[in-house]
């Protein structure tokens, strides 16, 4: 299904389906139903300008968000593998993405250690072309500088 090296994988326990992204800039949901033939369920191509580098997954939420050697935070829906938006505030590879699904937050980290959080509930009266998503704060990993 990919057609470079596989760089960040998921699990969706409630549809018991496998997400992959590669460095060939793409990202496949896996059906695993069917333990004998497992399936491509959804596929989608080039979702960022450079190598995918990392994936976070919320069934909560319906969102799939993805990060990039870009220093681009790709946030995708869940169903259709549509881009609902697009987080720019790293200046460096995102290297870590986890939602913290309770108040529907995104954090992400970089190679320098900074860590974002995003704000990435859906507005109401949500639209695919209104969502402006902004980081709600940056600081950078202390911890991560102390051991170098």
């Amino acid at each position: 299904p990919h057609d470079g090296e596989v760089s960040g994988i998921a699990y969706c326990d409630g549809d018991r389906n496998v997400l992959t992204v590669s460095w060939d800039r793409s990202i496949v949901v896996h059906d695993e139903c069917d333990k004998k033939l497992p399936m491509v369920w959804r596929k989608a191509k080039n979702i960022h300008r450079d190598d995918i580098s990392c994936i976070a997954f919320s069934r909560h939420l319906g969102l799939i968000a993805t990060g990039s050697t870009d220093c681009v935070i790709a946030v995708h829906e869940y169903e259709r593998l549509r881009v609902r938006s697009h987080l720019l505030g790293h200046k460096v590879e995102i290297t870590a993405l986890e939602f913290i699904e309770l108040y529907s937050l995104l954090a992400s980290a970089d190679i320098r250690g900074y860590v974002a959080l995003w704000d990435v509930s859906a507005p109401s009266g949500y639209s695919h072309k209104s969502v402006v998503e902004q980081v709600l704060t940056r600081f950078i990993n202390m911890q991560s500088l102390e051991r170098s």
